[in-house]
């Protein structure tokens, strides 16, 4: 939790860059009939109460919630962020003071918060500095990794390969393909908890970069 702090100094210099792995990439294909998918949608971006409740709730299906962060959708991030604004409201939901949960090293949070929970907040957090590389959401993202519920859902599997394509696309173009590539080629492994809409959504944009692969191997 301790490079949140690094985060919330970041936000302030994003700049747009609309066309990548993370902004791209519609995972609402075929929730349009869920009730939060729409409220999220209609939200204008907004992280209200009712929205916050919803994603800090480990009685929601992991994948339903992280779809909602995707209708919430990504921004520039402002000092008054989405994910400033989660964290405050875990502090409160744990009774912790907010200086206290954003400096702690997050492998030292496992017991009091889920894997599902730290997922959530990288994917709002990685949502609002899409234009930087995500380097920092890393330790987040390997504590959120040992939780079961997250190694098994195809759909969160996705959301960290696309936040780990972020990453790499200042630097290997392959690799972005990569990293939800080898998910497609190993799905028997997960459950498939994303549409088929959806899943065909993520492959038609991350499709885009294979040709980088198949030129290195040339």
């Amino acid at each position: 939790m301790y490079r949140i702090i690094i985060l919330l100094s970041i936000i302030l210099s994003t700049s747009a860059y609309a066309d990548s792995p993370l902004t791209s990439t519609d995972l609402t294909k075929g929730y349009e009939k869920d009730e939060m998918v729409q409220y999220a949608k209609a939200s204008g971006g907004d992280l209200d109460d009712r929205l916050i409740d919803f994603l800090l709730d480990d009685n929601n299906a992991l994948s339903r919630r992280l779809i909602v962060i995707n209708a919430i959708g990504w921004e520039d991030g402002t000092f008054e962020s989405r994910t400033y604004d989660l964290l405050v409201a875990l502090s409160d939901e744990l009774s912790m003071d907010i200086d206290m949960l954003m400096t702690n090293n997050p492998e030292d949070m496992q017991d009091i918060i889920s894997g599902e929970i730290f997922l959530c907040l990288s994917y709002i957090a990685a949502l609002e500095s899409y234009s930087e590389s995500p380097a920092f959401l890393f330790d987040l993202i390997e504590v959120a990794y040992n939780d079961v519920q997250v190694q098994k859902s195809f759909t969160a599997m996705t959301v960290i390969g696309l936040i780990r394509a972020q990453h790499f696309m200042d630097y290997d173009w392959c690799t972005v393909y990569q990293q939800t590539d080898v998910l497609r080629q190993n799905k028997s492994s997960f459950k498939m908890d994303l549409s088929k809409e959806a899943y065909n959504n993520v492959f038609e944009y991350m499709d885009l970069y294979a040709d980088d692969c198949f030129t290195e191997a040339e």
